[in-house]
């Protein structure tokens, strides 16, 4: 679908659904990669220009929340709000995030914003094998109903773009992070 210097985006239509998976090489450890992810989800908008507001609404466990999430318009796709429940754990040799949309009573749908539902949102930051204490692959699964799109094919196309800028956007706050200390 998309590639990138060091970045890479496939997808696979499986029924009516298009599922992207993404890698990226990025130069900060697993554990503190899905630490900027999962729980410093509150800052995503200090550091993302994509994400127009992203905020934990409840802490289940130490491992398990609840978010909500919303992007800018980009290019022919409007502003959408996400619902998620999310789990991070350490496993398969690093770190793995699962989530997918929910309703939640606390937070009806409204006519304010289109409410996009996540069928699947899966990550994973593996060590590096040529330097796993500073470094970690960074793999993404992704499938998203954007709701209310009338040129769905012409959204299928642009998706594969935008998962690889997000790829990107992650990896460069991860940089300048390290340059900073």
């Amino acid at each position: 679908e998309s590639k990138s210097t060091g970045a890479t985006v496939h997808y696979k239509n499986i029924g009516e659904d298009r599922y992207f998976a993404g890698r990226i090489k990025i130069g900060i450890s697993a554990k503190d990669l899905m630490t900027v992810l999962y729980h410093d989800v509150d800052k995503t908008t200090e550091w993302n220009e994509n994400v127009k507001f992203a905020k934990r609404l409840h802490k289940l466990t130490e491992h398990t929340d609840i978010v909500t999430m919303s992007n800018h318009e980009l290019l022919i796709i409007k502003s959408r709000v996400f619902v998620a429940a999310r789990c991070t754990r350490e496993a398969l040799g690093g770190w793995v995030m699962a989530g997918r949309s929910i309703e939640l009573k606390e937070l009806p749908v409204t006519n304010d914003a289109v409410r996009a539902f996540l069928n699947i949102g899966f990550s994973r930051a593996m060590p590096d094998p040529e330097d796993p204490e500073h470094s970690c692959i960074f793999d993404n699964v992704v499938c998203i109903d954007l709701q209310k799109v009338l040129l769905k094919s012409a959204v299928k196309m642009v998706l594969g773009r935008i998962n690889l800028k997000d790829l990107k956007v992650i990896r460069n706050h991860c940089n300048a992070m390290l340059s900073k200390q």
